[in-house]
């Protein structure tokens, strides 16, 4: 699920629950530059097996990069709330326990030089081809000016 982004905003979800699939499985929010499958993009997601993690694609075409090597939320499970924040090409991480209190997460605010006009929404994956995953949620989408 989706919708047009112009400029900067943010996108706020409640990860409730993930279905076991891989241990990289995955639900969360994301803003990508495009609707194909190898756009530049930008996502936080809870993994079953690996926690809270924010991913991201400089180059169209490219594999993602992972916070993996730096993070320290491995532990993290649903439900757990995530946000993703877009600042021109800035991106920025954070999660909570409650949806009040946001902690950013430690890889830093990231760059992805991405044009205006994107899109912002929620992620789901099983992490295996052919199986289907599912995630409960309750999301909230912030757009600003």
């Amino acid at each position: 699920m989706y919708k047009p982004l112009s400029g900067d905003g943010e996108i706020i979800k409640r990860v409730v629950s993930v279905e076991y699939t891989s241990p990289w499985a995955k639900a969360g929010v994301m803003i990508r530059e495009g609707l194909g499958a190898s756009s530049k993009h930008a996502h936080l997601i809870i993994a079953p097996g690996n926690g809270c993690r924010f991913q991201l694609r400089r180059i169209t075409g490219s594999w993602s990069e992972s916070d993996t090597p730096v993070t320290n939320l491995q532990h993290i499970r649903p439900p757990h709330w995530v946000r993703l924040v877009r600042r021109g090409n800035q991106f920025m991480a954070y999660h909570s326990n409650d949806g009040r209190n946001w902690e950013e997460l430690v890889w830093g605010s990231q760059t992805v030089v991405m044009r205006n006009d994107v899109y912002i929404g929620m992620v789901v994956t099983s992490h295996a081809d052919g199986v289907l995953c599912t995630a409960l949620d309750f999301w909230i989408i912030c757009l600003t000016a």
